[in-house]
């Protein structure tokens, strides 16, 4: 992630929760260290309530449950 940030601008980030190596927390924790405001929206089948509320306190900009997409492109537009 850290070398796909340099690689070119980019417009807007979407995150699924939890890959088997890599999560949503995580990622957003190397964009803020990277100094950059890119919006970073979290897109998962489930998440614990705490850790949506712990990933928004953070600085991402929404929460998607996957199957809500009529929720996606509002998010995308803010």
């Amino acid at each position: 992630m850290q070398e796909l940030l340099h690689e070119r601008a980019w417009d807007l980030i979407l995150s699924d929760h939890h890959f088997p190596t890599f999560s949503a927390p995580q990622a957003l924790g190397i964009l803020h260290e990277q100094g950059l405001d890119i919006p970073f929206i979290i897109v998962s089948g489930s998440m614990q309530t705490s850790v949506v509320v712990s990933c928004l306190k953070a600085g991402a900009h929404d929460f998607i449950i996957k199957g809500e997409w009529l929720r996606l492109v509002p998010a995308v537009n803010r």
